[in-house]
């Protein structure tokens, strides 16, 4: 297919005119233009920026570049690069956009590698930006000879370092290396493991301008990665890292193990003192235990330690499980190791003989239908002094501090606890005890039975009255208070149909709990239904608790019905 010129043209405008469209471009018909060998892209007079460079050689073949964007930018989205020429005359020709692309260091922003040759005179450098609409704008350019050491862009040297005379000081130095574009702000050293990046170094000393510092803080035997830094107006730089170790002493920390343990029941405290570290400064010490000789040397990672006092002395108390000959011996663990004392022993006498001897009353001191008052004596405290003793009692033959107990205070001698909540006509169990270092002991056990005939209170001449007006006045004489006293005195009743009331279903309080006679009124509106036929009791409540009721028996117990109104 043939085409004539006239043709080419207008499809030649019509790509033009989409590409503006997509790409946003100013204009289509000339595109931006620049010197001879310039590239793809031109100068436009409308927009400039204000771009520096900072450069300096790594190598004889590469050059390392840092743009510093200016004041003045392009408003809108803009990338920055380098452009660049080997071996040409500056003052003849610029580098232009395409000229040798920088490759840039996608960890470092706004830094660019150059690529030279070594039989390569000069290398001059060029920054550009370029904007989203694809304008394009030149900033600074600098004149870079390869095979001539220093540079305009500073870094620190990689540090020397030497370990004092006192084995665990380490001096750093360092210096500058180039001439840095701006003031700097700060340097130092940073330390962190080998392997690590000295960006996630979390150690850092700042110094002065003299490049040196004093390191007192570095544990020996570990090695150490160092390096130097420097931040200037434009970054935060490193220099290249050194190792550092102090060498760990070649002898192990020495203990000794003190003589004559003390004993106190299961609790045996044992001693010992730090002779010498050796250069540590991270000392622990403790006593470890064993029963036989050829226990010792296994590993003692769970072995509790303690700081040694100033003097290297410290001690330790262990409760033992047992009694019997126990094998013991120091140790003091540092960062370099482990040592240890003498073995040594000491005798753990039986526990038995400390126990305290404990009696229990078998006579009541005195009692009520649902209290006790008992007794007990401690005779002997085993030598070591009682830690708590009292009377645990229960409905069990051999009651003991897994039910209940009353708890008195003292030591030696007798003593008396008072027991609630016993229940009637049924043996109940107690006895002393008495606890100290060496254990716990039981006093006898004895028995306790409380006959309710022996506190039943006596109810005469119980009576309902009902009135014409539907009301019902209940009462009643206590004929045997079996001398107990009152805290509560009144009538309870219910359906006849229900059984045997109780103080759980309808009742009404007399108010007083004096007088040998009390009675209460009731009133058919709120306590008792018209119609209905109901049974009622006379109740007291004791002092200590207990409820006693009239008469149990059907035969002879007292009904009451309220009439309706029509009868």
């Amino acid at each position: 297919m043939k085409y004539n010129r006239s043709g080419i043209a207008r499809w030649r405008a019509l790509f033009l005119s989409f590409a503006a469209l997509l790409f946003g471009c100013e204009t289509v018909d000339e595109p931006w233009s620049g010197p001879s060998g310039g590239g793809t892209g031109g100068s436009d007079g409308r927009l400039s920026a204000d771009i520096r460079i900072v450069a300096t050689r790594k190598s004889e073949a590469t050059v390392d570049v840092l743009l510093a964007p200016g004041r003045n930018m392009p408003a809108e989205r803009y990338s920055l690069g380098v452009c660049y020429l080997c071996d040409v005359d500056p003052s003849r020709r610029l580098p232009e956009y395409g000229d040798g692309s920088g490759l840039e260091d996608p960890s470092r922003k706004n830094r660019y590698t150059v690529f030279c040759s070594r039989a390569e005179t000069q290398v001059v450098i060029r920054a550009y930006v370029r904007t989203a609409t694809g304008r394009m704008a030149y900033g600074d350019y600098v004149q870079v000879f390869p095979k001539v050491d220093g540079g305009i862009w500073a870094v620190p040297a990689k540090p020397q370092w030497a370990v004092a005379e006192d084995g665990r000081t380490v001096e750093l130095s360092s210096s500058v290396v180039g001439e840095t574009d701006g003031s700097v702000k700060r340097r130092g050293f940073c330390l962190a493991k080998p392997g690590t990046a000295p960006e996630q170094a979390a150690s850092r000393i700042s110094v002065g301008e003299t490049f040196g510092a004093r390191i007192d803080t570095l544990r020996r035997g570990i090695e150490y990665a160092v390096w130097a830094y420097l931040e200037d107006d434009w970054e935060l730089r490193y220099g290249d890292s050194t190792h550092v170790r102090i060498p760990a002493p070649e002898l192990l920390p020495e203990v000794e193990t003190a003589d004559g343990a003390t004993v106190s029941i299961r609790r045996v405290t044992a001693s010992g003192r730090v002779v010498e570290m050796h250069g540590a400064r991270e000392v622990r010490a403790g006593i470890e235990w064993r029963i036989a000789e050829e226990d010792f040397g296994r590993n003692m990672t769970h072995w509790r330690t303690v700081t040694p006092s100033a003097a290297g002395g410290f001690s330790m108390a262990r409760t033992v499980d047992r009694p019997g000959r126990w094998l013991y011996r120091a140790f003091v663990t540092t960062e370099y190791g482990w040592g240890y004392g003498a073995v040594r022993s000491v005798e753990v006498p039986p526990y038995e003989q400390y126990l305290p001897t404990v009696r229990t009353d078998s006579r009541v001191v005195s009692h009520t239908a649902a209290t006790a008052v008992v007794a007990g004596e401690v005779l002997s405290d085993g030598g070591v002094g009682i830690t708590e003793r009292g009377i645990c009692h229960g409905p069990t033959s051999r009651p003991d501090l897994s039910g209940k107990e009353v708890e008195v205070r003292g030591t030696v001698g007798r003593m008396t606890a008072r027991i609630e909540g016993i229940p009637l006509d049924k043996t109940y169990y107690y006895r002393a005890y008495a606890e100290n270092a060496a254990g716990r002991v039981y006093g006898e056990v004895q028995t306790l039975y409380i006959r309710s005939s022996d506190f039943r209170v006596e109810f005469r001449d119980l009576e309902a009255r009902v009135a014409s007006d539907g009301s019902v006045t209940f009462r009643v004489r206590i004929a045997n208070d079996r001398g107990q006293k009152f805290r509560e005195r009144g009538f309870c009743w219910d359906y006849a149909s229900y059984g045997t009331p109780t103080v759980s279903d309808h009742k009404k309080d007399a108010r007083s709990v004096l007088g040998s006679s009390y009675e209460v009124r009731v009133s058919s509106t709120y306590d008792v239904r018209k119609g209905m036929k109901y049974r009622v009791r006379a109740y007291v409540v004791t002092e200590d608790g207990v409820t006693w009721y009239s008469s149990d028996r059907t035969y002879d117990a007292v009904y009451f019905t309220v009439p309706k109104d029509d009868d």
